[in-house]
């Protein structure tokens, strides 16, 4: 990845664009944000949720949430995700404006880790959540 990203920096370089790189974050942060109901009649909800789909059950749900992470600060994350900016449509178009939850400072793979199990904690507790 490194001898990639050098690659294209020289490429642009020799284009005459200015390249500022500094470089991939180190440290990485998983957060969970709250959407709001309406969220539930998405394929891509659905679809990640299918045990708790039929109607009978949908009733006990405690709400719907968004489970993702990022290298940069939680906020700014979320910003992107509104602005459509490498986001999710789930969360620009059904994001309650609150954040659920967040925890920092984890290498990529805990992240990557953390990411998976909290969102099969949280589907275990009763929510419906979406990942990527």
């Amino acid at each position: 990845m490194k001898a990639r990203v050098e690659e294209l920096i020289r490429e642009y370089e020799s284009r005459g664009f200015n390249v500022h790189f500094s470089g991939f974050p180190t440290r990485y942060s998983v957060y969970v944000l709250n959407l709001i109901p309406e969220v539930q009649r998405e394929r891509k909800m659905i679809n990640q949720n299918r045990e708790t789909f039929c109607s009978k059950i949908r009733e006990g749900i405690r709400g719907y949430l968004y489970v993702g992470m990022t290298g940069l600060t939680v906020e700014q994350r979320v910003q992107n995700h509104i602005q459509g900016y490498k986001s999710c449509s789930l969360v620009r178009k059904y994001y309650s404006g609150s954040i659920f939850t967040s925890k920092g400072d984890m290498t990529f793979s805990e992240a990557v880790e953390e990411e998976r199990e909290f969102a099969n904690f949280l589907r275990a507790e009763g929510y419906w959540v979406y990942q990527n």
